[in-house]
């Protein structure tokens, strides 16, 4: 523990040749089903009855990892190879819509993107989502509320949005908000703009898919 009048040595000794290494790297990751939903006017708003169940799919994703003197400096999704496609569940659902409900389908939040950082175990602890470069305007990725914004230290300015069928979006790093807290937003509408804020390493968005509470991998919901 260090105390008021401690001087600290925060001189990082650099080796005098760097070794830089580059490799790639096979995951195979799921890709989650899509739910097909059949409109039923005998159904109560909300009530959703199955009548056939899905399947999830797998891709293999190649990354490709940057070390310098065995440290991951970047990592970048370079290719993508579906093994098994995904089968689609089928369900009846009420015809009423309900504002701001999400339709399970998640679109890109930032055009042109390019994944740097992959959903995992990274530095020791948990990436809770992936990073995301592109186009600096920053979109919900499906209809929703907004629930929350604001300002945390690990994710700089950011946006919360409540899909209202199971799922959360969160957004984060942003050098701007736009988006209104409890605002309904459609898929596609503007919510922010790129940046650095908070605990970042560079301008990007960093981006995180919630369902029923649960950390999912965004990579099962977005393809390219």
């Amino acid at each position: 523990m260090i105390k008021i009048g401690d001087k600290l040595d925060l001189t990082l000794l650099q080796p005098t040749l760097s070794v830089k290494t580059t490799e790639k790297v096979i995951r195979n990751q799921e890709i989650q089903y899509d739910t097909e939903y059949v409109k039923d006017d005998n159904l109560r708003v909300g009530v959703i009855q199955p009548i056939s169940e899905g399947k999830n799919g797998l891709k293999k994703v190649t990354i490709q990892v940057t070390k310098v003197n065995g440290m991951m400096t970047d990592e970048q999704v370079v290719n993508e190879e579906i093994i098994d496609q995904p089968v689609t569940a089928k369900a009846r659902k009420g015809t009423k819509v309900v504002k701001g409900e999400g339709s399970g389908k998640f679109a890109w939040p930032v055009a042109s993107p390019n994944i740097t950082s992959t959903y995992g175990v990274r530095w020791g602890k948990l990436h809770k989502g992936i990073d995301i470069t592109g186009n600096k305007k920053i979109m919900a990725a499906d209809n929703g509320k907004v629930v929350e914004t604001g300002y945390k230290n690990d994710y700089g300015n950011y946006v919360i949005i409540n899909h209202l069928n199971g799922y959360e979006t969160l957004y984060g790093h942003m050098s701007k908000i736009i988006a209104k807290e409890g605002a309904i937003v459609e898929k596609g509408e503007q919510i922010g703009v790129m940046g650095s804020t908070g605990d970042s390493t560079g301008v990007h968005l960093h981006f995180e898919i919630h369902k029923s509470g649960g950390l999912q991998n965004p990579l099962k919901y977005l393809n390219r």
